[in-house]
């Protein structure tokens, strides 16, 4: 009943922010994009103008993996229980196992993709 292709919708894609700014002031031609650094583990990522530096593997001993509240929803919905946030801690370290022995077995086979069958 309901299309989103009726005979008014454009099959068009919005412009890239420089073009629109471009194109507003009046310019002919975009300005110059300045090209990313190569990928390289060891420095800092840039996500627009905010600069995010990669955990260091101890740094990751501390993090919580998982979403605490679609685990502490599933317990409750399942068996009515309230759910600790030590659980979190225990689950995480149990997600990193099992991370680190999916990464040991796709680089035996000569891979670098951790695919369901590692796991």
């Amino acid at each position: 009943m309901m299309n989103h292709r009726e005979s008014w919708a454009e099959e068009r894609t919005a412009p890239s922010k420089q073009k629109f700014l471009a194109e507003s002031q009046g310019l002919s031609e975009s300005p110059p994009v300045a090209k990313a650094p190569p990928e390289n583990p060891g420095f800092a990522k840039t996500a627009g103008s905010i600069s995010v530096a990669p955990l260091a593997p101890s740094d990751w001993n501390d993090e919580i993996l998982v979403v605490a509240s679609k685990v502490k929803s599933y317990i409750r919905e399942v068996s009515g229980m309230n759910t600790s946030d030590r659980v979190m801690q225990i689950l995480s370290y149990q997600v990193r196992q099992w991370a680190d022995e999916a990464i040991a077995k796709a680089r035996t086979q000569g891979r670098q993709t951790v695919m369901d069958r590692d796991i």
